[in-house]
């Protein structure tokens, strides 16, 4: 039950219900204590957090690379934003944890990666 605990508080109650195919508000009165999972509803909060623990782990690493690669090539976050025609505040976000990874994360890395045609 730890691991579904530190998933709510990592990625949240919403995050976590998604994953798990639950409601955010059952998911919410679970991490607060005022409500007991069934087996079934704790099968897949284990599952979800599971997931969200490895894809997490992923992108801190892919994260990591891309900021490794950024240093490298001596490329500043406003001049890949440029080159990508992308908002530099988003990549700023993306890049340090502050905004979920999804397709820019991808893309920037790939392109960093000479994968794309950009």
């Amino acid at each position: 039950m730890e691991i579904v605990f530190q998933a709510i508080v990592v990625h949240g109650a919403k995050e976590v219900a998604e994953a798990a195919k639950l409601s955010a508000h059952h998911v919410l009165n679970i991490g607060k204590g005022t409500a007991i999972p069934s087996e079934k509803a704790l099968a897949r909060l284990h599952s979800a957090a599971k997931a969200l623990k490895t894809s997490s782990v992923e992108e801190r690493g892919m994260r990591q690379r891309t900021k490794e690669m950024m240093d490298e090539r001596n490329i500043s976050i406003r001049g890949l934003a440029a080159n990508l025609e992308i908002d530099h505040s988003n990549l700023a976000k993306t890049l340090s944890g502050h905004r979920n990874a999804g397709d820019l994360l991808i893309r920037v890395y790939e392109y960093l990666m000479g994968r794309t045609g950009i």
